[in-house]
């Protein structure tokens, strides 16, 4: 069965649309530009990145931060990322055992051989894990020279750096080669955009100025419109209702990924999906998120809680300091202030385009409003 609306990465013909990031991110490869992508979760940052360096044809190593919990871990993601390049610069398996053998002697290397290529793991036990990454990008830059290659190092949910590390030296290592390298394409993405401005917008941080940046927004209600047509049509030889892709449209608020959780469930369907069918589903979603995301809600603090909770039911808000929406929420406007701060922290509320305050995830709403 065909996934018109995948719940992870988007590619090839699932991926919709992207067309103004694409071409600048590929122009930045293109011209070796260090990139950097923001926007919330689950708007679609590695699969823009992952499309666009594949419609580049350079190699390239996805390196994801997500998961490291110290810095050794983050060190050996980088390593690891750096063997997987060497494999695909490599024409064969045995070329890659070579020029290891050749850019990196005295280093640890363990070499694995399998159908799919040769895998290389740099042993850093026993090792200063940041002067040892450090040597290893500098061999792996005149390695990637030598042969005349162009590569692509991708580090996604970068600001986990940030939060691991405490000091700022293995941002200053990747800094270093990003800026000295004409071979290596640096390109970063994450989530977290307060720890992004952080790292990125902080004079006294090593990749202050360092990147281009790209903004990633929601899709228009056009591009989705084109997509959603066609595919309706290839799955029930007709096309939806104006009525039904606007409802689609005002409940997901064209969040990506619950405009692709919610029509993954009405392409289910043997019939044209009706209105009726869209807040069916959508209420079964809710019910489905409930617990989670009422857990995760009561994290918060009273005031952030009560601040989320009125946003969610007033909707869009140009000012949340003014005497007025302070009473109207109960809450000094000091505490809305420092509540505000921490809710845009952690991705519940952003400031649009307008000045207009708004919940980032179009489901929250939903369940608070039931």
């Amino acid at each position: 069965m065909q996934d018109y609306f995948p719940l992870g990465l988007a590619s090839g013909a699932t991926f919709c649309n992207r067309e103004k990031e694409r071409h600048h991110l590929l122009s930045n490869i293109m011209h070796g530009k260090p990139t950097l992508i923001v926007s919330p979760r689950r708007y679609g940052k590695t699969s823009l990145a992952l499309q666009t360096i594949q419609e580049s044809k350079l190699p390239f190593a996805h390196i994801d931060f997500f998961s490291e919990t110290n810095q050794k871990e983050i060190v050996k993601s980088v390593l690891k990322g750096i063997g997987i390049a060497i494999g695909k610069i490599a024409s064969t398996p045995q070329r890659a055992v070579n020029v290891v053998k050749e850019f990196f002697l005295g280093a640890k290397i363990k070499f694995s051989v399998d159908v799919p290529g040769v895998s290389i793991d740099f042993d850093i036990e026993n090792q200063d894990a940041k002067e040892y990454l450090k040597k290893i990008l500098e061999h792996f830059d005149v390695l990637v020279a030598k042969n005349k290659k162009r590569v692509i190092l991708f580090f996604d949910e970068f600001q986990r750096l940030g939060q691991i590390v405490e000091d700022y030296s293995l941002e200053a290592i990747l800094r270093h080669v990003a800026q000295q390298s004409k071979n290596i394409i640096f390109i970063f993405s994450g989530s977290n955009r307060h720890l992004l401005r952080q790292m990125f917008d902080d004079s006294h941080r090593p990749f202050y100025k360092l990147c281009d940046r790209i903004i990633l927004d929601r899709i228009s209600s056009e591009d989705y419109t084109l997509y959603i047509q066609k595919v309706a049509y290839e799955k029930w030889r007709k096309k939806l209702p104006k009525s039904v892709i606007d409802l689609i449209f005002s409940v997901t608020e064209r969040h990506p990924y619950y405009i692709n959780l919610l029509c993954s469930r009405l392409w289910l369907m043997s019939k044209l999906p009706k209105e009726n069918d869209v807040n069916i589903f959508l209420d079964q979603l809710a019910r489905e998120e409930k617990s989670q995301m009422a857990s995760e809600i009561d994290l918060l603090s009273d005031n952030q809680r009560s601040l989320l909770i009125i946003l969610a039911k007033v909707g869009k808000v140009n000012s949340l300091q003014s005497k007025e929406f302070s009473g109207r929420a109960e809450i000094s406007i000091s505490s809305i202030v420092q509540s505000l701060r921490v809710l845009e922290e952690r991705d519940y509320v952003c400031r649009d385009s307008e000045g207009y305050y708004n919940l980032i995830d179009p489901l929250l709403r939903k369940i608070i409003n039931l």
